[in-house]
């Protein structure tokens, strides 16, 4: 088992997405912060493994990346890299949701949305996709395009923290997360949310 650069970029902002639980909803990316895609283009390595959550906002973001002459390879979809379901509060307001006004981070992060799943089943999803790929990684660089959700997940398999702990982490739009597997079960935080 080799070392692992896990590269963790958060889609460009979803169109029409504002106030509203996106969820697994597919929408589109905007693609108009041209300068932040050409940044992106220029600090992420051009020889990583690429993966893309399977929603449009993920491979957009790294399509208009790759054409900005970033990340040389065509992105593989991991399907276990979506975004938490949030069942019927997707496409829903925020503003109209009183369960998230009365629930705590812990049951946030324990309890599921009606027909949607719980954070804290999302992050083992995650984790497992994450242990499998350091299983078997070839390359030693993963840059993965995924969610703000996955991502706090990422954080809490690295550094071994309860899911409602990892909620508090800040995770823009097209911000950098950078963390490193050391074997056999080690982790390095590089930084996170970066937007520089």
């Amino acid at each position: 088992m080799q070392r692992v650069t896990w590269i963790w970029i958060r889609h460009l902002r979803a169109i029409e997405a504002e106030g509203i639980v996106c969820g697994r909803l597919d929408l589109s990316a905007d693609l108009r912060d041209e300068a932040r895609i050409a940044a992106l283009a220029r600090e992420l390595p051009k020889d990583a493994a690429l993966l893309s959550s399977p929603l449009a906002r993920c491979r957009e973001t790294l399509s208009a990346v790759r054409a900005a002459g970033g990340c040389g390879s065509e992105p593989e979809i991991e399907p276990d890299f979506v975004e938490q379901s949030f069942g019927d509060w997707e496409g829903r307001r925020y503003a109209d949701l009183d369960e998230l006004s009365t629930w705590t981070i812990h049951e946030y992060a324990d309890r599921s949305p009606p027909g949607g799943e719980s954070f804290a089943a999302m992050s083992q999803r995650v984790a497992a996709a994450i242990d499998r790929r350091n299983s078997t990684a070839t390359n030693g660089t993963f840059v993965v395009c995924a969610h703000a959700g996955v991502i706090r997940a990422a954080l809490a398999h690295a550094l071994k923290l309860p899911p409602s702990t990892a909620l508090a982490f800040a995770i823009d739009c097209a911000s950098r997360t950078q963390l490193v597997f050391i074997p056999p079960r080690e982790w390095r935080i590089d930084y996170v949310n970066d937007r520089s």
